[in-house]
């Protein structure tokens, strides 16, 4: 394979990330001591596009290992000396799931899971509404005892 710099900025079957290259290779651009890389790649980014946006990327990426240690912390207490048979799989769905719970991501209001429940919802509102209406039915006697009037003969009752 070929150095990158042995070719000619002119060479036309170049792909143009490479011509970029060669030209920053070719630059005698001094960059200032005080100037931050990312700064130094933001002004000249007209100049090499495709190389400045890989700085953007990469440059600013904060060197830390919490993530990777927390990861592995939590790890360690999926994978227990009573655990230490778990597959792989297994791990990974028990990691994701630890994860989406830490994070909210499986929190939400759930409604009835089936139509069976659904019907006792129903039910339960119509009882609560009988209740109160049989409240306001309700008569009060001069000595504290509730009397309730409920009519017996009912034209909707079927024979």
């Amino acid at each position: 394979m070929e150095p990158l710099t042995a070719r000619t900025s002119s060479d036309s079957t170049s792909a143009p990330w490479e011509r970029e290259f060669e030209k920053y290779l070719n630059a005698e651009d001094d960059m200032p001591l005080e100037m931050s890389l990312v700064t130094w790649w933001g002004m000249n980014a007209l100049r090499y596009p495709v190389w400045a946006s890989l700085a953007r990327d990469y440059l600013t990426v904060m060197a830390s290992s919490v993530s990777s240690e927390r990861a592995f912390s939590s790890a360690g207490i999926t994978i227990t000396k009573r655990r230490n048979r778990l597959k792989a799989d297994v791990v990974e769905a028990l990691q994701g799931l630890k994860c989406a719970l830490r994070t909210r991501l499986l929190v939400h209001e759930s409604g009835p899971s089936s139509i069976y429940e659904e019907q006792l919802e129903i039910e339960e509102a119509l009882e609560e509404e009988l209740v109160e209406s049989a409240a306001e039915i309700a008569l009060k006697t001069d000595d504290g005892m509730i009397v309730l009037e409920l009519e017996l003969d009912s034209d909707t009752e079927e024979d």
